[in-house]
């Protein structure tokens, strides 16, 4: 059994001794649910976030230049009647995490300051939350009794 320090996956690595992070892979690896709470070890997140894995998310980029001055006199009328168009539009696709492992600090953590409430990711295989994946954002309140 787990004693100290094992919210965190250096905590459980040192637990189990010299051949901890193996031992420990091996058996969060067999565990099909796993609920993940608020953490700011870094290393303990970025496993999370691998674990959640990655989606293809789009990012627009949007450009403008101001118009340039008028050349002349008869610039500045045909400008004021069909301004140049100076703004540009991208788009572009690329993979991010599903859960970025910055996204583990901010879950409230119960208690007055958060209304009671706990957020949690909770992730199972073989069974599909919002959007096909195989994880689901979720909070409860902390103590039933507070309303």
């Amino acid at each position: 059994m787990l004693y100290s320090d094992t919210q965190n996956l250096p905590g459980v690595y040192k637990e189990l001794g010299r051949d901890g992070e193996n031992i420990a892979n091996s058996v969060f690896g067999n565990l099909n649910t796993k609920v993940f709470h608020n953490n700011s070890d870094p290393q303990t997140n970025e496993w999370a976030a691998k674990h959640f894995g990655t989606e293809i998310h789009t990012r627009y980029t949007v450009s403008y230049a101001p118009p340039q001055q008028p050349k002349d006199f008869f610039d500045a009328i045909r400008q004021s009647f069909d301004p140049p168009s100076r703004t540009s539009v991208s788009e572009a696709q690329h993979w991010e995490y599903a859960v970025r492992p910055e996204e583990f600090n901010t879950l409230r953590t119960g208690g007055p300051e958060h209304d009671f409430m706990v957020d949690a990711y909770i992730t199972w295989m073989g069974l599909s939350a919002e959007h096909d994946r195989h994880f689901t954002k979720i909070a409860f309140r902390q103590n039933p009794q507070q309303e």
